[in-house]
């Protein structure tokens, strides 16, 4: 089955090669890590030292605004068996009152969104936005006002998501 699950993201990687990435400031999510966060630093950002909390990720650190928000982590992610960056993590330290507005903003740029209710968490909602280029999500809760932090996985991490959640679904 691991032989399956390998030749298959091999095949999607090859296959999407020449599909337009999701773009996150403007530039396309994807080519090796140092050449993307360069790119984030001529865009203002600031590399930061934190411990990573993504399992399975290279992971690189950045401080800096995003839209509205002065303040924001934001973690650069490429997964261990990938040559590339394949998503964006945005941690805004300041986003109280801010969340239909930046919906707003996203429904208006990449149409209407949908909602997903975790089944883990109850107090939890997450806002969604699949184009054809990856997906844009905003995780928020109201276990302590109103926080959220907010993704941006491009195709390649979008289709390998599918193809390991697939994969468990046929085991079982």
């Amino acid at each position: 089955m691991k032989h399956i699950i390998i030749f298959l993201l091999l095949s999607m990687a090859v296959i999407c090669h020449a599909q337009d990435h999701l773009r996150f400031l403007g530039c396309p999510i994807t080519g090796d890590m140092k050449t993307f966060v360069d790119q984030m630093k001529s865009k203002g950002l600031a590399t930061a030292v934190h411990r990573s909390w993504f399992k399975g990720m290279k992971t690189k650190f950045l401080n800096g605004s995003f839209w509205n928000f002065p303040d924001c982590d934001i973690v650069v992610r490429q997964p261990k068996k990938y040559n590339n960056v394949t998503s964006v993590y945005i941690h805004p330290h300041s986003n109280f009152l801010l969340l239909n507005d930046l919906i707003s903003v996203l429904d208006d740029k990449y149409g209407q969104h949908t909602v997903q209710y975790p089944t883990s968490d109850v107090n939890a909602m997450n806002y969604v936005w699949n184009i054809p280029e990856g997906c844009v999500l905003i995780y928020a809760t109201t276990t302590y006002g109103q926080a959220f932090d907010i993704m941006y996985r491009d195709y390649t991490e979008v289709r390998m998501l599918k193809a390991y959640s697939d994969a468990i679904d046929d085991e079982l």
